[in-house]
């Protein structure tokens, strides 16, 4: 129970300041890099954005024995782990989906990306061609 004139954020500092001390574990580390990565992606920002000693101190400061993932992670594994993420909703979407719509967006001469339309759209594929290489019937066996 509050205390009378006690904001419910003051009420929870106790709670805060404990989780902020509990050491992060491996696991924690894991989704706390996964759900990082993942606003950087989403957001479009540019994978270094806060690899700067001013960013690197502030997040210190925050959570101090928590490491952010370098650049190189954000840009590789964890830029696998979130499009695999993502391309599992899109098919278990499209999976309960009763109607879809194929659509191709041909970019380049050489790149055409996949689209699905439900009452979303779905970016699925993108196909590279070559004229060397290529043929309409290998191109629909992708």
């Amino acid at each position: 129970m509050m205390a009378l004139g006690t904001s419910p954020a003051a009420a929870n500092v106790p709670l805060l300041q404990a989780i902020g001390n509990a050491a992060v574990s491996t696991g924690l580390k894991s989704k706390l890099d996964a759900a990082f990565s993942s606003a950087i992606h989403r957001t479009c920002l540019p994978f270094d954005v806060f690899d700067h000693p001013a960013w690197r101190d502030f997040f210190a400061k925050l959570r101090p024995d928590y490491t952010l993932p370098t650049p190189h992670a954000i840009g590789s594994t964890l830029l696998d782990a979130e499009y695999a993420t993502i391309m599992n909703n899109c098919k278990t979407e499209l999976a309960a989906s009763s109607v879809a719509v194929l659509g191709i967006d041909a970019v380049s001469k050489t790149t055409t990306n996949v689209i699905v339309h439900t009452p979303y759209s779905w970016f699925m594929h993108n196909l590279h061609a070559s004229i060397h290489v290529d043929s309409p019937v290998s191109i629909a066996r992708r």
